[in-house]
């Protein structure tokens, strides 16, 4: 963890030096998305395997939710946040030199840096993070191999949170669309 914290400070400082250099020259930071991928790893770092990590692993916690969706939380949070962020800004820091400059777009790498962070954080805050929480509860309750169970898991409350967020963004969608129109 200590390694990917200076790895965040030296992505950081080196914005601010690409910042510098576009105030004084009229050529842009070529390397801005690649080093804000890294700024993401810091950040994913902190967040899936800093406080979901000390999360799931309280003795008392650990005891109950081995195997349930706030493990897949930590983990999803932990390797794609990290490894997965890490290996799309070395893949942008590469592309960057093998990709002619007439052709490359800024505009496309922020909205994928834009778009893997949302959907990342939509996906363990929205997701992952409410079903570990009921999960845990009821294995709490019930007891461990209750909230294992295809039965438990298939239950209303469990498949209508896990598509509550898409039929809320599908109603607000159609909303606005009606409003409009």
């Amino acid at each position: 963890m200590i390694p990917l914290t200076f790895l965040t400070v030296e992505a950081w400082t080196f914005l601010q030096l690409g910042a510098r250099q576009e105030s004084r020259s009229s050529a842009p930071f070529p390397h801005r998305w690649a080093v804000m991928f890294l700024v993401a790893v810091g950040f994913w770092n902190f967040v899936g395997a800093g406080v979901f990590g000390f999360l799931i692993n309280l003795p008392i916690v650990s005891y109950y939710q081995i195997g349930t969706a706030l493990t897949a939380n930590h983990a999803h949070a932990s390797m794609m946040g990290v490894y997965g962020m890490l290996a799309v800004g070395l893949a942008l820091f590469a592309l960057r030199y093998i990709i002619p400059p007439e052709k490359w777009s800024d505009r496309l790498a922020k909205f994928s840096f834009w778009c893997l962070n949302i959907g990342l954080a939509w996906m363990v805050f929205a997701t992952l993070l409410p079903l570990g929480v009921l999960q845990l509860w009821h294995s709490v309750n019930e007891g461990y191999y209750e909230a294992r169970t295809l039965g438990y898991i298939a239950t209303p409350a469990m498949s209508s949170w896990s598509g509550c967020a898409c039929r809320v963004i599908w109603c607000s969608s159609q909303a606005s669309s009606r409003s409009s129109g």
